[in-house]
Formats: C-alpha cells, sequence, structure tokens
C-alpha cells in the first residue's frame, strides 16, 4: 500500500498564473489520465473571475526520480488559463516507483471525485491488461459480487450509511482487478470476438461473469465448450442447457421488444442461480428448465 504521507518530498504554497498553469499542464502525460470536463472547467474559471475560488491543489508523481508527472490539477491548471486569473495553490510532489504506485496514488486524489471508470482506466494500464476497458469494468463487478459475502447474491454497500456492512470503496473495488487476471484472461477469451462487444452482451452482466469465473475455476476445459455454446448459440437443439440459457440471457436484454422475462426486474442473484442451473444440467448431460427458487442460495457448481 502507497502511503503518499512517507513519498511527500515537497508541499509549498504557490501563485498559479496562466504561464504557470500552461507550463504545468505540459507535465500531464499521464496517457490514462481521465479526460478534462469543461464544464467544470468553466465553473472553477467562473468562480476565479468572481473571487470566489479558495485554492486549488496540484500533484505532481516523480518517477525514476527525474520525471513529474501531474497526476492532480488538470482542471485547476484549465481553468486558469481559461480565466486569466492568478490564483493560491497547493503543489506537492511525491515519489513513485512504478506505475502501480502511480495508479495507487491517482486514486487518492478525489477533489473531483474519480469515477470507478476513471480508477479502472489507470489500473489496468498499469497493470499492461490488453483486453478493453468494458471488460476490466466487468471483472471489477463480478469480482465485488464475490467478496460481498452476502447468502443473497448482490452487490455490497456502495455509502457508508448502511453502518458499514459489506461496504467496499471504489479503492476496494480496484484493487480486486490485479487479483482476478487468470480469471479474465478466460473471460476475454469468451467475451472479446474480434473486437465485437455486440455479440456478447447477452453475457455481459456481472452475475453472469461470475458463475463463468466460477465455472472456470472447476473444469477450464468444459467450462469454455459451455460458454461459447451459450455465446454463439450454434449446432444446439432446443432442449439443450446451454441454448436454454442462451434464450433465457438473450430475452432478457433491456430492449423495447417485449417478451416473457423482460417485463420484469431480473437481480443478479436470478441471474446467478439460472446460470449454476444451466451449468450443473450441462455437466450432468440433462435437461432444464431453469426454475428459480427466489429463497434458495445459487446452487453449489458440480
Amino acid at each position: 500500500m502507497l502511503d503518499l504521507r512517507k513519498n511527500l518530498i515537497e508541499r509549498r504554497m504557490v501563485e498559479l498564473d496562466s504561464d504557470l498553469a500552461k507550463h504545468y499542464l505540459n507535465f500531464n502525460t499521464y496517457t490514462t489520465q481521465r479526460d478534462i470536463r469543461p464544464l467544470h472547467v468553466k465553473d472553477l474559471a467562473k468562480k476565479m473571475t468572481n473571487g470566489q475560488f479558495r485554492f486549488g491543489e496540484i500533484g505532481f508523481a516523480v518517477m525514476d526520480g527525474i520525471r513529474d508527472i501531474l497526476i492532480n490539477g488538470q482542471h485547476v491548471c484549465s481553468a486558469t488559463v481559461e480565466s486569466g486569473e492568478t490564483v493560491p495553490c497547493i503543489l506537492e510532489r511525491f515519489i513513485i516507483k512504478n506505475d502501480r504506485e502511480l495508479s495507487e496514488a491517482f486514486r487518492q486524489f478525489e477533489i473531483l471525485p474519480r469515477s470507478l471508470t476513471d480508477m479502472v482506466k489507470v489500473e489496468a494500464h498499469s497493470l499492461k491488461i490488453s483486453w478493453p476497458l468494458w471488460l476490466s469494468s466487468l471483472i471489477i463487478t463480478a469480482a465485488t459480487l464475490e467478496k460481498s459475502g452476502q447468502k443473497r447474491l448482490g452487490p455490497p454497500a456502495t455509502t457508508a450509511t448502511t453502518g458499514g456492512l459489506n461496504y467496499m470503496s471504489k479503492d476496494d473495488k480496484v484493487k480486486l482487478l490485479g487479483r482476478y487476471l487468470k480469471e479474465g484472461d478466460f473471460l476475454s477469451k469468451i467475451l472479446c470476438v474480434g473486437g465485437k462487444r455486440k455479440f456478447t452482451r447477452h453475457l455481459q452482466r456481472g452475475a453472469v461473469a461470475l458463475i463463468m469465473i466460477k465455472t472456470w475455476r472447476v473444469d477450464p476445459k468444459n467450462s469454455f465448450v459451455f460458454w461459447e455454446r451459450v455465446r454463439d448459440g450454434e449446432n444446439l437443439t432446443r432442449d439443450m442447457p446451454e441454448m436454454t440459457l442462451r434464450e433465457f440471457l438473450v430475452q432478457t436484454r433491456q430492449t423495447v421488444r417485449p417478451s416473457s422475462f423482460a417485463a420484469r426486474s431480473v437481480r443478479p442473484h436470478e441471474y446467478a442461480y439460472r446460470c449454476a442451473q444451466a451449468w450443473n444440467a450441462f455437466r450432468t448431460k440433462s435437461k432444464t428448465r431453469l426454475a428459480y427458487y427466489p429463497d434458495n442460495q445459487v446452487p453449489k457448481l458440480k
């Protein structure tokens, strides 16, 4: 765990004018830095012009002892350039060893809250992950469901107002990505077909991805066969569990086309329950109607 207080090498106040802001923005070279939010820049610039801006924060990561990377303050710098005003800022610089620590440092600056997607993008880059950003986000959703520790499968609390029960912060969730790299490799083989996301949308739900991961742990070879069939629906008869599951997943997609399943809300627990049922039927070479019992736990995988 990166301790920014121990890695701090400089902290001082600076008077940030447009020239200095432009200079700092030259160091905004982090390839996975989140995009500038124009409306936020305009809002800050207006506050600077009206005298309502108190002070800003500028953060630099110092890589290899020589290379400065702007990890916080791009919006303040951009607003200073736009407004032409001079504003006080706290400047901090931190020693960072590698991309992994750079990702950790990025997540600690929450003045303008980083979204989970912002954090996932940076973490995936630091892990040198080649699959798409949406897949990294899906893996984290599945991992979060697995780590929530609830009998009825569902996401953990996302705010502290619940008294901390099963609470997971954005930082907690993002850290899971590095622990699911092997599982992610398996999911990428199933879900990233020729780079076309649309062919696998019926599988792109956190609870479905979680059961995919769990079946892979049970039997990697047969798991690939099973989910490839659920994905493609080729050479299947209607009484095969792979086809039964595929039809359920396709019909419960968010769509304007009415169907027997689309009329109601399907929760993660039900998705996982029916996926587990279909897998178990596949393993035992039996048929299944995917009967769902909401009060029961997700069936144990065979």
